[in-house]
């Protein structure tokens, strides 16, 4: 009997421990990252290809199961020619291949852009994939690559201007 008991508490603890690979609950992910822009639609004078953007991103969400997570996410993205900064709201979703805590994984993100200068903001969409790469026990470090949209509409008009980009990122999940 003492042995069975034994048996059970190890097996327990090892179950537990295992469990610790999983994502299950709440989490955030803070992320850095550079836009590198591919396209500005349409092509005002001023207005070029050229200009590069930062962003430094947060998301809070939980896991539903080992292979999607939900999400709400807050950013705030610098873009120069135009120079503008954008503070986008989204929803976030992830997909995550393998049930082991080292998987690669999807996501994508749906908001709304809000800037401030001289233009109001719009639409925001972004898909990707990423790598979780274990540091910890329940944490990783998630390099990211995505295609980026943002649209943004002057104040003093209803002109709307596009960019489109790629975005590198390198962030850590807790």
């Amino acid at each position: 009997m003492k042995n069975s008991l034994l048996l059970l508490l190890l097996f327990g603890a090892a179950l537990t421990n295992a469990q610790d690979l999983h994502r299950k609950g709440f989490f955030n992910k803070t992320k850095l990252g550079v836009a590198i822009r591919m396209n500005t639609s349409p092509s005002y004078s001023g207005i070029r290809d050229a200009g590069n953007g930062t962003e430094i991103t947060t998301i809070n969400g939980w896991h539903i199961n080992k292979h999607v997570s939900l999400g709400l996410g807050l950013s705030t993205s610098s873009y120069i020619n135009p120079t503008l900064t954008s503070y986008p709201v989204f929803a976030n979703a992830h997909y995550y291949f393998k049930e082991s805590f080292k998987t690669p994984y999807t996501f994508t993100n749906l908001g709304y852009g809000i800037t401030s200068n001289r233009y109001d903001g719009g639409l925001l969409y972004e898909i990707g994939a990423g790598y979780n790469l274990k540091l910890g026990k329940k944490t990783a470090l998630t390099p990211e690559i995505s295609y980026k949209y943002q649209d943004f509409r002057y104040k003093i008009s209803d002109d709307k201007i596009a960019l489109s980009s790629i975005a590198l990122g390198i962030g850590i999940l807790f």
